[in-house]
């Protein structure tokens, strides 16, 4: 009874597969045999069941796809957060009927903004964004369109500033301090925090 050494050596063909390993045997009961067959149809094949879900996890998720829920979510959270301040921005100007949407691998925003002023700004941050071109897609309209906005006056702003960064041109201040009559009377003289009205363009 003493065994060999080379008892143990297994040699490479012991490990080779054959369909007829998988006919019924007496001692298998037939719901074994088969699920050994199907394991073995799929493992001869080399199924790409799991590469499909490994490739769907490393792109971008789409609607309806098969990545599961938890992937999908996740990257529609990524996707939220990435632009958080710009939502931020919304609710800071009070952007009315405001709603976003990830839908075939964007963020889709709709809106009503006050003035034009406003929209340009949104607008503005959404471009500050690397991809945005690729992952925004903006719906903004205006509700008023008697005025381009309303400034709120920073440290450091004079008409002529203001005139500048609006219009182009920093002579057109005094469009700027007719339309804020009510509150100004001097062109060279503003206080910060006040909320001036800036004619449309």
């Amino acid at each position: 009874f003493i065994l060999h050494p080379s008892s143990f050596i297994l040699h490479p063909s012991s490990f080779i597969l054959h369909p007829s390993s998988f006919i019924l045997h007496p001692f298998f009961s037939p719901s074994i045999s088969l699920f050994l067959f199907i394991a073995f149809v799929f493992w001869a094949k080399g199924t790409k069941f799991p590469a499909r879900y490994v490739a769907e996890y490393n792109a971008w998720p789409q609607p309806g796809s098969n990545v599961p829920d938890i992937h999908f979510r996740r990257a529609i959270t990524m996707l939220k957060d990435k632009y958080q301040s710009l939502l931020d921005l919304g609710i800071e100007l009070n952007v009315q009927g405001g709603d976003w949407k990830e839908e075939g691998g964007k963020l889709h925003i709709t809106g009503t903004a006050a003035y034009q002023y406003d929209k340009d700004r949104l607008w503005d941050k959404i471009k500050s964004y690397d991809n945005w071109e690729n992952e925004v897609e903006a719906d903004i309209t205006v509700a008023n369109g008697d005025l381009y906005g309303v400034y709120v006056v920073q440290p450091g702003d004079t008409l002529s500033k203001l005139s500048k960064a609006h219009y182009g041109d920093p002579n057109r201040y005094m469009e700027i301090f007719n339309a804020n009559s009510d509150q100004l009377s001097n062109p060279d003289i503003i206080r910060v925090g006040q909320q001036l009205k800036i004619p449309s363009k």
